[in-house]
């Protein structure tokens, strides 16, 4: 079973994961746009978290298309549901098994972001997804790679804010990584889409400079784990709110890490 070491103990884990919503949805509708969800399409998004990208397939897809959103808990999206007659919700673990399109015809697209990195064994997951898209069916995969933690600092401006920043972030990764989390997954996505057998792997990575809303959500991810690292001794309560005042400065430039968004489609004659 996968372990998601950002589960929703954190009261505000709801609430992050809405900041990532709002600074990463809008990369990903491109995506999915570009290739080719439309009236009719059946989808599969996996680990919904908040329901936003779930909610534009329902409205992209049309009521004679169909959703099927995923998570471990989803409590979250159950209003979602609620207002959508097109959207069926399920609590699925990718790493053990996905369900069937509601057709049983295959999924057109499936879709899963900030998800994989946190499963050991990727490649049966994305067996899993792979076995339930229809033949010529797409897969998006979209994970973040913490490039700036290997080259040894982040390009934040004004430059005096770099260090607090780096310090801290570093403690969290570090948090992250010995809780399962793949911090350079991002790079090896589409090794693992022609590994995994599909046909017209592309995909791009994108680099945020100056995003507001990814600043944001990065000062709640550090706040995620910032009171257990101080509990650690890894960082001082002085070091955290340091680097969540400058992140939430409005005059703070941040370059965000590159989010890689591959994505590959089913043989036709699988």
């Amino acid at each position: 079973m996968a372990t998601y070491i950002a589960d929703r103990s954190w009261a505000a884990e709801g609430n992050r994961l809405s900041a990532l919503e709002n600074a990463l949805d809008a990369n990903t509708t491109r995506h999915l746009l570009h290739l080719g969800i439309g009236r009719g399409w059946r989808c599969l998004e996996i680990g919904a978290g908040q329901g936003s990208i779930a909610e534009w397939m329902a409205a992209t897809v049309g009521p004679e298309g169909s959703v099927v959103a995923t998570d471990l808990d989803t409590r979250p999206l159950v209003a979602l549901a609620s207002r959508f007659g097109n959207i069926t919700v399920r609590e699925e673990d990718v790493s053990i098994g996905v369900g069937p399109c509601a057709t049983d015809a295959g999924f057109d697209v499936a879709h899963a972001r900030l998800v994989l990195g946190h499963i050991r064994d990727r490649q049966k997951a994305l067996r899993n997804v792979i076995a339930r898209l229809r033949p010529g069916g797409w897969l998006l995969i979209e994970d973040t790679d913490f490039i700036w933690l290997q080259v040894g600092q982040q390009p934040i401006f004004p430059e005096p804010r770099r260090e607090p920043y780096f310090r801290v972030w570093r403690a969290v990764a570090s948090h992250m990584s010995r809780g399962g989390y793949d911090l350079y997954w991002g790079r090896n996505v589409a090794s693992a889409l022609y590994q995994a057998g599909l046909e017209d792997v592309g995909g791009e990575a994108a680099l945020p400079i100056g995003s507001r809303a990814l600043a944001l959500a990065m000062a709640m991810t550090i706040e995620r784990f910032g009171n257990a690292l101080a509990s650690s001794g890894a960082v001082t309560i002085a070091d955290l709110q340091a680097c969540l005042a400058d992140l939430r400065a409005p005059d703070t430039v941040f370059t965000g890490s590159p989010t890689f968004s591959v994505w590959g489609r089913r043989p036709c004659n699988s």
